[in-house]
């Protein structure tokens, strides 16, 4: 299950505005797992409920599908992972379809410190159609005075939506028309894992695109995480 809080703060134009993420979960199943050569092979299907904010750009559509296929490989202290996974709204006209593949490569240098590295892939397969009434008021007025006539109100993201000639990131699904003009964000992350206990470990890694910087949302971020493992 996931959910989170997006704290967002535009560099320009824009209003600063938090609120909920849109809540995931789903199952997966290992159909493929050898211990004795460190591999394992699993299924995943997760459903992203329409549920966040649309003041950070959550909520729109009726939510999508997230099918998913994750490996990873250890060879002696080295281990690599990766997924390949779409993202299929229910809604097409409020969500874009798109495709993802990560790629992640991490190397044990104590028991409880392993620095990685990974790449992330985000294609742009189908755009949405979002909200042309917009784009009506873009045509007449101008972006700026649109984007100032909705600016504090539940439209703001419409506006965004229908102008952005990308896709929003992972956590963010614009389903404007014109989001497949740049279909592709790559970004490149480095960080590392530390484990506490045997059931406890955190993560922190720092994440920039390899693509423009004006062809999507992220100029760059910082991620922490915690795993907990529980044995039944």
């Amino acid at each position: 299950m996931k959910d989170g809080y997006i704290d967002c703060r535009p560099n320009n134009t824009l209003n600063d505005h938090n609120g909920w993420a849109d809540i995931a979960a789903g199952l997966q199943y290992s159909f493929l797992y050898h211990p004795q050569d460190n591999f394992i092979m699993t299924a995943r299907l997760v459903y992203e409920m329409a549920s966040g904010s649309d003041q950070v750009y959550q909520g729109n559509g009726d939510g999508n599908f997230n099918p998913s296929i994750l490996f990873l490989k250890g060879i002696d202290r080295l281990q690599f992972s990766g997924a390949l996974g779409l993202v299929v709204p229910v809604d097409r006209n409020q969500e874009n379809t798109l495709f993802y593949d990560s790629w992640h490569l991490d190397y044990a240098v104590t028991d409880w410190f392993r620095p990685l590295v990974e790449l992330n892939h985000f294609y742009v397969i189908d755009s949405g159609d979002r909200d042309p009434w917009i784009r009506n008021a873009i045509n007449k007025l101008g972006v700026e005075r649109a984007l100032s006539a909705t600016l504090g109100t539940s439209k703001e993201d419409d506006v965004v939506a229908s102008v952005a000639k990308f896709n929003g990131c992972d956590i963010v699904n614009l389903g404007g028309r014109y989001n497949d003009d740049h279909r592709n964000l790559v970004t490149l992350a480095f960080g590392s894992r530390f484990r506490v206990t045997n059931w406890l470990d955190f993560g922190a890694a720092y994440e920039i695109p390899l693509t423009s910087k004006e062809d999507g949302l992220i100029r760059d971020r910082l991620m922490l995480d915690a795993i907990v493992t529980l044995k039944f």
